[in-house]
């Protein structure tokens, strides 16, 4: 009677190893593609225009109010239990870019998974300079 408990447990540990790893895999890939589509841009006008939607986009997107706001810095509070928290980083890119770069942290159970919301920060940023990204991702 012990040995099929043991087998059964044993399964079932074995199954959950797999989603984790699973889990870690898909979590990797989409960090890479993110890290992959970072938002750029190499005008003034486009900067501007990216930063504004960047702000726009914590005001939206995070269920926390902004505790920061700067040039180069936006920033809400960190989440409560089932909150979604948000930054966004304005970092000199060259002479005259920029590289805008998205956290969202979720604590619990959020009503969207934090790399789904920096994905769509990055789409949503992309599209006012749609070569920017792709661009810096095949620089040397």
């Amino acid at each position: 009677m012990i040995r099929p408990i043991l087998v059964f447990a044993s399964s079932l540990i074995a199954a959950g190893c797999v989603d984790v790893e699973a889990y870690r895999r898909d979590r990797s890939a989409r960090q890479l593609q993110i890290d992959l589509t970072r938002p750029t841009c190499t005008t003034p006008a486009v900067c501007e225009r990216m930063w504004a939607l960047a702000n726009q986009w914590v005001s939206e997107w995070a269920d926390m109010k902004i505790q920061v706001a700067t040039d180069y810095l936006v920033e809400t509070y960190n989440p409560t239990s089932g909150k979604l928290g948000a930054r966004v980083e304005k970092r000199p890119d060259g002479p005259v870019g920029y590289t805008f770069f998205a956290t969202a942290t979720c604590n619990g159970t959020c009503r969207i998974d934090d790399l789904a919301a920096v994905q769509a920060f990055n789409s949503a940023l992309n599209e006012l300079d749609p070569g920017g990204a792709q661009e810096a991702a095949t620089a040397p």
